[in-house]
């Protein structure tokens, strides 16, 4: 029985050099476009997504001097929602007073950063996705292996791609903390706690204090996921940078990280004179339909894919589990 080459996460949790993901049918588009799509916070299909805890030392008088200082109130009176100073005032009174409403206005707040609203250099952020193969594939790796294939591609109809991470430009990050792009998701059985110090205004116009709040809003998960053992990486939308581009899809806004620069990317993988070279592997979904599958390798006959491994999906004869099993081996 073949299987691919695992890797393990480490114990420093530092940056793998493979890393997988899996895709429904338009992981045909992400391979003809050679574009993978980045997901603002907010369309997370986890609804505890970048939504926070109220911290178990909940004070209201902390809140209401916090609120009441001189650049929380210019702000707030910068925005729409607040007539005058005097209705900010009555705001924040409400929110400091009853608990509850205070967490629910707090995570209204986190809708504009799950949403990717909030600017920061003049773009917007959004993070991409990414897992790791099971290190042994006994019962429980190839239980998260199913899973997996269950959840994201689409009922095994899809198909899985392994990224080489040190092949990615450093465009791709986009923060002067690149260096911690990719990092790795903590399940957790708790929601990680608001602090009040992630809310000031100031902090949003200091790139490395704004990517170290985005990572803990997002690094932490439900231990009900653990079998995805993900890592994410953070990036802008701002199609300056050469490397992301938004467009329209099906009346909505999407947006999309280029696997090589858009500067010269021609309109399809057959014209592409560049290897392509940060996708390594691609394994075919064991349900993936006749044409589906005759697509996927008709496009990795392109030659910027022909240094891809190819494998396709089996289901064992006799376990509950999958096999993968080689169509076309990498280049040398």
């Amino acid at each position: 029985m073949e299987t691919p080459e695992a890797t393990a996460v480490s114990p420093e949790h530092k940056p793998l050099p493979r890393l997988v993901k899996y895709f429904d049918e338009h992981g045909l588009d992400t391979l003809f476009h050679r574009e993978l799509k980045i997901t603002p916070p907010g369309e997370f299909n986890d609804p505890f997504e970048f939504s926070l805890a109220l911290p178990k030392d909940y004070k209201p008088d902390e809140l209401r001097k916090f609120y009441l200082e001189d650049k929380m109130i210019a702000r707030a009176l910068s925005s729409p929602w607040f007539k005058s100073e005097q209705h900010y005032r009555q705001y924040v009174e409400v929110i400091c007073s009853d608990p509850r409403k205070y967490q629910q206005v707090h995570n209204e707040r986190l809708i504009e950063a799950r949403r990717g609203v909030i600017d920061f250099a003049d773009s917007n952020c959004g993070l991409g996705c990414f897992s790791t193969e099971p290190v042994r594939l006994e019962e429980s790796g190839q239980r998260a292996r199913m899973l997996m294939w269950g959840h994201y591609a689409e009922g095994h109809r899809g198909l899985l791609m392994e990224f080489d991470w040190t092949k990615l430009s450093l465009a791709w990050l986009s923060f002067e903390s690149g260096k911690e792009n990719p990092f790795w998701v903590e399940y957790e059985d708790s929601r990680r706690e608001m602090r009040l110090r992630e809310f000031d205004p100031e902090v949003y116009k200091k790139e490395k204090e704004f990517f170290q709040i985005l990572r803990r809003w997002s690094q932490g998960k439900s231990k009900t996921w653990v079998h995805e053992n993900e890592w994410r990486f953070i990036t802008y939308f701002n199609e300056s940078l050469g490397w992301t581009t938004s467009r329209l899809v099906g009346g909505r806004l999407m947006h999309f990280l280029s696997l090589r620069s858009l500067d010269g990317k021609p309109a399809t993988p057959w014209e592409e004179t560049t290897q392509i070279d940060v996708v390594q592997r691609v394994v075919i979904g064991c349900k993936a339909e006749p044409g589906f599958k005759a697509e996927v390798l008709r496009v990795l006959e392109a030659p910027a894919y022909r240094h891809v491994h190819i494998q396709e999906a089996k289901p064992l004869e006799r376990e509950y589990g999958l096999e993968y099993k080689t169509v076309r081996p990498p280049a040398a």
